[in-house]
């Protein structure tokens, strides 16, 4: 991590890979939201960040709310005036000095949080080791791990006292904390709840030791042990000599026992090798230097690919609220990866998956052939279509893909979501999207793993997803001009809709949608490189005449006076949409681009089309100059701005930074300041710079993008 890695102040996730949590904290003003299987930030207590120099000379780190964390028990005690608790009592709140945001710094990477003032520094360090594939013989424990390290450092080397450091909570949500000192005979310093959380540091006697009672700030002052359960309050203190500089390492650890998903029966994959809490957090302080190491190489490695400091910045924001919502789980011998969608809790969307490419293939390539083999073996369906010319009329659909694998903590049964409804508009069936949001991620994990054993083990599946485009461009062949118009009769009275349903009128419907027109192209051209591959010479060259009918239709999009796609082909629209061209992302990843530069006619374009999107007052938010995916909307999508961003730069040249600062600059304003309370956000509105919702979100890691390197292209 670098010196100029200066942050400002937001809710930050600290998530270890797999568990579904997240010690979430970062704003003055705001206590520590300790998440599982929670996807919002709740107020779970303040963060006891303090440094004891003397008689009324404790200062702390700011991450405290105003909320009173005095219980019943502790408010009967000191009114009633018993020993040790007099009637003049003071919480630390009152007793405190609370450094102001402008006397001390932050300093964020993708793994490390690190907040100092010169003496008080607390580093939060977050691995996010690769995870090997559960199917190899190597061992999970240390990728997936449920748990954080913490340092608090101490420098009293400017003082003759001895100074005490505190790091620990004021608990305000439901049960009670206990010390850990009665579980662990001792030897681990710290507090817990229930065996679900637990703060932990190795004791050291009269150096190290648990403070747990109704106030802490007594015990802080006078730097002495206290073990009492009464009140909420509980930390670790470490005593630092008059002219030394000391670190106190501390363990987060999260747990959680038992069946935890219900559909498929499933256990956190860490109960393979922790059976509590405690184990945890033991684990945690052995790895503590191999913790340390691989933190700051990852690190150096982001810094490496992106010299720009403030993508990196979005993109170590990016990656926390990724992993905040991952979830790894056994169920019967087999390991299954999910990525829920936010606050919306919908597990493994296949529109998420897609736009995660990018990532998976480059830290965790199984992931997505694991995602994938789930929906081709449970997630699957065939269908019946209709087409507006044939009234009345169904015919063969094919194979298509649901939009989820289930809600929350439960999977859908096999060949449904959670999300999609018959004969709802709110909750539409989403069956074109996921066809080709499934070619997507089969095609891409087959050409960006090389994985071809498994490439050709499912080839009929490959196949089927082209006999499934073709059947919905027409029933009829003749009138086939590989633009997807068949919509599935699973909708009902209902419509298909897409992904960008609540962006853009002109972009609700399915049939005749420029973005949906876009990436048919991309997923068809992504079929041919694979049939390539492995040598299905027939179904290659069905897939190239599909794609060279869809350019020829994609041209008939452009109104060549205006300059710009009609965002529907079916429709009179007016809207700019620059989210068009968003869909070459994925192949342009994968090194798939060939077929993008041949049809140099269809590339002008798409270059002029971005131009006028870029236009203020089109695309561009004509009061902030940030990104509107389409002019008719002020929802504007940080995940998608960042894939749009790659597209314009890699395959369009634009120099964004020079000829565009104000796209950049919006983007870290929407993730770092409009979001400053809810985490990482993917819905905001562009004009007032607020969060509309998508809070607690994991597909900003599309940033990914600007970080990884070079990408797969040959």
């Amino acid at each position: 991590m670098t010196k100029n890695d200066t942050a400002p102040f937001f809710m930050t996730h600290h998530s270890p890979v797999g568990a579904w949590s997240s010690f979430t904290m970062g704003l003055p003003g705001r206590g520590v939201s300790i998440d599982h299987e929670t996807p919002n930030v709740e107020e779970t207590a303040d963060l006891m960040v303090a440094l004891y120099h003397g008689p009324g000379m404790v200062k702390a780190f700011p991450f405290v709310s105003g909320i009173s964390v005095i219980d019943n028990e502790s408010l009967q005690t000191i009114s009633q005036g018993k020993t040790g608790c007099a009637p003049s009592f003071k919480s630390f709140k009152e007793r405190w000095q609370f450094l102001q945001p402008s006397e001390f710094q932050r300093r964020l990477s993708p793994t490390i949080d690190e907040y100092s003032d010169g003496e008080l520094t607390l580093s939060i360090y977050t691995p996010h080791p690769a995870l090997p594939d559960p199917d190899s013989d190597e061992s999970l424990a240390y990728p997936c791990c449920p748990g954080l390290l913490m340092d608090l450092t101490i420098d009293n080397t400017g003082h003759t006292e001895t100074a005490y450091g505190l790091l620990g909570l004021a608990y305000r949500s439901r049960g009670r904390i206990r010390p850990l000192d009665w579980s662990t005979e001792g030897l681990l310093s710290g507090i817990a709840y229930t065996n679900q959380w637990a703060m932990a540091a190795r004791t050291i006697e009269g150096k190290v030791f648990t403070v747990r009672n109704n106030s802490v700030a007594d015990a802080l002052e006078q730097g002495r042990k206290v073990l009492h359960n009464g009140g909420q309050e509980g930390g670790i203190l470490i005593q630092v000599p008059p002219g030394a500089k000391e670190t106190l390492t501390v363990a987060f650890g999260f747990f959680h026992e038992g069946v935890a998903t219900q559909g498929i029966a499933g256990k956190y994959y860490f109960n393979r090798y922790f059976n509590r809490v405690e184990e945890v957090c033991d684990f945690i302080l052995e790895q503590a230097e191999r913790i340390r190491r691989d933190c700051q190489v990852f690190d150096e490695e982001i810094e490496k690919n992106c010299g720009d400091h403030h993508r990196r910045q979005l993109f170590a924001q990016a990656i926390r609220g990724y992993y905040a919502s991952s979830q790894l789980i056994e169920a019967d011998g087999k390991a299954y990866y999910t990525v829920g969608e936010g606050q919306y809790l919908w597990r493994n969307t296949m529109d998420l998956a897609a736009d995660h490419i990018p990532f998976e293939l480059t830290r965790n390539a199984w992931v997505l052939r694991n995602i994938m083999d789930l929906y081709i073996d449970r997630y699957s369906y065939h269908d019946d279509i209709r087409f507006a010319d044939r009234p009345g009329q169904q015919f063969p659909g094919g194979l298509s893909f649901a939009h989820d694998m289930g809600s929350f903590t439960s999977y859908t049964p096999a060949g449904t979501s959670g999300y999609e409804l018959m004969d709802s508009r709110s909750y539409g069936y989403m069956t074109t999207e996921e066809l080709l949001n499934g070619i997507y991620c089969f095609t891409a994990y087959a050409l960006g793993s090389r994985d071809w054993e498994w490439a050709n083990s499912r080839k009929d599946i490959a196949v089927a997803l082209l006999d499934s485009m073709e059947q919905r461009d027409h029933v009829e062949t003749g009138k086939r001009d590989g633009i997807l118009k068949g919509e599935s009769c699973l909708c009902g009275t209902g419509h298909e809709i897409t992904t960008y349903d609540c962006l853009d009128p002109s972009l609700l419907s399915a049939v005749g949608n420029l973005y949906i027109a876009v990436k048919t192209w991309c997923s068809v051209r992504l079929l041919e490189a694979y049939f390539d591959k492995i040598h299905l010479k027939e179904e290659q060259r069905r897939a190239a005449e599909f794609a060279a009918r869809t350019e020829v239709a994609l041209k008939g999009f452009f109104d060549a006076k205006a300059c710009y796609f009609r965002a529907n082909r079916y429709q009179a629209t007016t809207s700019k949409v620059i989210a068009a061209v968003e869909p070459l992302a994925i192949p342009l990843f994968l090194g798939e681009v060939q077929w993008i530069h041949a049809d140099n006619e269809l590339y002008s374009m798409l270059l002029n089309h971005i131009r006028t999107c870029l236009i203020p007052g089109n695309g561009m938010d004509a009061e902030t100059g940030g990104i509107r995916l389409s002019s008719a909307s002020t929802n504007t999508w940080p995940s998608k701005t960042a894939l749009c961003v790659y597209v314009l730069e890699k395959l369009f040249g634009f120099e964004l930074n020079r000829d565009y600062p104000s796209i950049m600059r919006e983007l870290a304003v929407w993730m770092q300041v409009a979001a400053a309370e809810e985490t990482v956000s993917d819905q905001i509105d562009s004009q007032q710079r607020t969060v509309i919702g998508a809070k607690y979100y994991p597909r900003a890691i599309t940033t990914a993008l600007w970080v990884l390197g070079s990408s797969m292209e040959k």
